[in-house]
Formats: C-alpha cells, sequence, structure tokens
C-alpha cells in the first residue's frame, strides 16, 4: 500500500509565505485607521471651527429720544455683530431719517454694581465709514475693548415730517445702551423706552420696556447735578417704580439697569439718564 505523499516546509518557508498577507492586512488596517483618526480629527476641528464661528452674534436695538415712550419702531437702528477680532457697530437710518451725527462711547465698568467708569473711549463719524447714502459703520479692534464694556450709542438726526404744506425736517437725539462681553461675545439691551409717569409735586413714578430674560431690575434717581442716589429694586415681570418724598419744581433724573441672572457680573448696566421735573407747589 502507497503511503501518501507529505510535503514538509521549512518553518521559515512557511513564514515567508506568509509575510506579503500579513503586511497587507496590517497596511490596510493602519490605513483605516489613519483614515477614522482623520475623519474624528476633522470632525473635532471642524466643530470646534463652526462652535467659534458661532460665537459670531449680532445684536440690534433701537435709539430712542427723551420724550420716548418706549415705542417699538425708532428714527435710528444699531446693528452690533461681533467676529473674533473686532466689534463691528452700525448705526442705519429708517425711513426718510438723515443721521448728521453719531457717536460711540465704550465704557469700561469692570465688575462694579455701581457702575463707577474705569475707563472710556469715544468714537466720532470721523472713524466711521459710510455705508451707501444714510448708514454709517464703526469698525473696532478687540484688543482695545475691555472684557466687559457698555456701548452708547447716540445720534442725532433730522427727520422728515410729511403734512399739508410739505415737508419739514426737524432735529432730534437718539441714545440707547446696551453691554458687550468680549469673552463670550454675548450683548445685553439695557432697559429702553424710559419714561416718569404720574409726576406730582413731591412723586412720580419710573417705568421701562421689559428686558428679555430679566430677573430682576435696579432703578435709582436723583436731583440733577447731586451725588445721592435714591435707589429702590423691582422684580421681573414688573416694570415700575414710584419716587415719592421728591422736591417740588424740581429736576430729576433716573436710569434702571436689569439683571439676567443673580451675580453682580450678568447686569445690562445702566440705561442712559432720563430726566423729569416735578410739579410746583399751587399758589393760594
Amino acid at each position: 500500500m502507497m503511503k501518501p505523499h507529505i510535503e514538509l516546509r521549512p518553518k521559515n518557508a512557511l513564514r515567508l509565505k506568509m509575510k506579503p498577507t500579513l503586511l497587507l492586512a496590517t497596511v490596510g488596517l493602519s490605513l483605516a485607521i489613519v483614515v477614522c483618526v482623520g475623519l474624528f480629527f476633522f470632525q473635532i476641528v471642524g466643530n470646534s471651527e463652526n462652535a467659534k464661528a458661532g460665537l459670531n452674534k449680532k445684536f440690534k436695538f433701537h435709539l430712542f429720544g427723551q420724550s420716548s415712550k418706549g415705542e417699538v419702531g425708532s428714527a435710528v437702528e444699531v446693528e452690533l455683530s461681533s467676529t473674533d477680532d473686532s466689534l463691528y457697530i452700525e448705526f442705519m437710518s429708517v425711513d426718510q431719517n438723515e443721521i448728521k451725527s453719531a457717536v460711540l462711547n465704550l465704557s469700561d465698568f469692570g465688575n462694579s454694581d455701581n457702575q463707577n467708569v474705569i475707563q472710556s473711549k469715544t468714537y466720532t463719524l470721523q472713524s466711521a465709514r459710510k455705508i451707501g447714502d444714510k448708514n454709517y459703520l464703526f469698525a473696532i479692534s478687540l484688543k482695545e475693548i475691555p472684557t466687559r464694556v457698555i456701548v452708547e450709542a447716540k445720534a442725532n438726526i433730522l427727520s422728515v415730517d410729511k403734512n399739508e404744506i410739505g415737508e419739514a425736517k426737524t432735529g432730534a437725539t437718539l441714545i440707547n445702551r446696551v453691554s458687550f462681553n468680549r469673552e463670550d461675545y454675548t450683548f445685553n439691551a439695557t432697559p429702553a423706552g424710559l419714561k416718569a409717569n404720574n409726576i406730582s409735586v413731591k412723586s412720580a413714578t419710573a417705568s421701562w420696556m421689559v428686558v428679555e430674560n430679566a430677573i430682576k431690575y435696579k432703578v435709582r434717581c436723583r436731583e440733577t447735578g447731586s451725588t445721592n442716589w435714591i435707589t429702590g429694586t423691582v422684580l421681573a415681570p414688573g416694570n415700575q417704580r414710584p419716587f415719592v418724598n421728591l422736591k417740588s419744581a424740581t429736576v430729576y433724573e433716573f436710569q434702571v439697569q436689569a439683571y439676567t441672572r443673580k451675580e453682580k457680573v450678568d447686569s445690562t448696566g445702566y440705561s442712559p439718564l432720563i430726566q423729569f421735573t416735578t410739579a410746583a407747589i399751587p399758589k393760594l
């Protein structure tokens, strides 16, 4: 009986025969790992860049005059947009109004609850670029801006009034404020539409437009020229605060700030000052 023929190969020969297969498998696996890691890294970088781009935000608010009653519309709108290196502020005319002058005040209040100015900078139309016929754009490097500032926008306009005898231009000064945090690119509008109601000989009631996400407001009032404030706190959604025991026939001014959380650093900053005059004591 013939024995089956069994061919024995040296171990080295077997090892040599398997090397190309293992090499190809290893290369393939390595390429797959590289591709996966590359895709993962791209996803991380892409998300990071998107997140960074997501921090670039826009914010629009209205400018109001001293006599404003808090209407939504106004003669000038201001749009702020932030990038990773600059803050852009555009003054935009509404309807046929003409912006004659525009001023930006950037004030650093730090984390002071009393809003004491640490430093401030002023920008005028000379540093702005005209956009179209009526709009103006300010571009400010973030290197010039402290971590948290109050941006006060002020514009002087000529508004066109249409009536039966034609068109007449009247002047007005409009103002409003917004806080800007350079670290997280956030904006918070200060309370707007401030006005004094129910003015009498010894009292008046301050009111303002509700600020979104506010949990409370701090209101302060003083005799114009004085450094002594009468202060009060109003819990949201309330938006009125009476002041009593005032002097008759006296000019007072008040302003309001909102808090979006309990920490003082989350204050929107105070609104512009609004003035009112108490009534005089009637003569007998």
